[in-house]
């Protein structure tokens, strides 16, 4: 109970403490070359005693808080699939309730996106202190690609809390529109900055083509296996097998795998299957393949395999 509480607190709170604690990063240059403290103008960065010494507890605070909680994050994260199929899921679930109760099953990692979206608000303007022109694009930029994800997988468990969400981000990307005339910018460094922006979409463009004629390209030329493997059986005395294989190699490799059951759809094109878009053929030896040639699993095992082996 005490573990729960204590992450859903730092989950809470996690982008005010990652703004707290990198602000003594947070300097802007004056007109005399120095650079001081945007909290505290008073305080030169980098050379007074005072800065130095909030320099120290910031790189303490950054590495005991924000970069604490994403790495103990990510691990469990990471480690969560492998852990409900070694069957400690509930153990895992219990422990991490704060990061996975909120979530649907299938959206079990979209805690840790949460926690990056902020830790890369929180980081936007410390890095990019004398850049405010910047700062709104891309910060609109995280809001905008959150509120498509969230949209596109709904990760919440009920309707009534993806809606919130929805139009939580709406409202502050509107919020984020109305601010940005207010921002003090170099009008002759804003246009200069606002140059390279417009031309990020069309290099973005012509990148994308580029890319996509290069991929039709390479699929023209090079074709590749539609299926790395095809499991050849007799469906009543190896069908349960040829499942638990498929299952084992998807969750360890991404080599798509045939099974006549999961592609009822294009029996009649079994052969071609095998003789043109399979890499390999995987015979189940059961003592039925080699006596009923003409019937059972894959539209007759044995005769499903021959093109591949002949």
């Amino acid at each position: 109970m005490v573990w729960n509480l204590c992450g859903l607190l730092f989950f809470a709170f996690f982008l005010s403490i990652t703004l707290a604690t990198l602000t003594p990063f947070q300097c802007v240059l004056n007109p005399n070359g120095r650079a001081s403290m945007v909290s505290d103008p008073g305080i030169m960065c980098y050379e007074s005693g005072e800065h130095l010494v909030m320099l120290g507890l910031a790189v303490f605070g950054i590495l005991s808080q924000p970069a604490a909680i994403l790495g103990w994050a990510t691990y469990a994260i990471i480690l969560y699939p492998s852990r409900v199929a070694s069957g400690h899921g509930l153990r895992v679930v219990n422990r991490y309730r704060f990061m996975f109760h909120r979530f649907k099953v299938e959206n079990y990692y979209y805690g840790l996106v949460l926690l990056y979206r902020n830790g890369l608000v929180a980081l936007l303007p410390i890095v990019l202190v004398d850049l405010p022109e910047l700062q709104v694009p891309l910060l609109g930029s995280i809001l905008l690609a959150s509120l498509a994800l969230q949209a596109h997988t709904s990760p919440w468990r009920t309707a009534q809390a993806n809606l919130i969400d929805l139009l939580l981000t709406t409202f502050l990307l509107v919020l984020l529109l109305g601010a940005a005339p207010l921002l003090t910018t170099d009008f002759q460094g804003s246009a200069s900055v606002f140059g390279w922006l417009l031309c990020v979409p069309l290099l973005g463009m012509l990148l994308a083509g580029g890319l996509a004629l290069s991929v039709a390209a390479v699929n023209h030329f090079l074709p590749r296996s539609m299926f790395g493997i095809f499991l050849c059986h007799h469906k009543e005395g190896a069908g349960s097998l040829c499942r638990l294989m498929k299952i084992l190699i998807a969750r360890h490799s991404s080599t798509r795998v045939f099974l006549d059951c999961d592609q009822l759809e294009n029996l009649d094109l079994l052969f071609d299957t095998v003789r043109t878009c399979t890499r390999s053929v995987v015979v189940v030896l059961t003592p039925e393949l080699l006596r009923r040639v003409g019937a059972g699993g894959a539209g007759g095992p044995l005769l499903a395999c021959l093109p591949c082996l002949l």
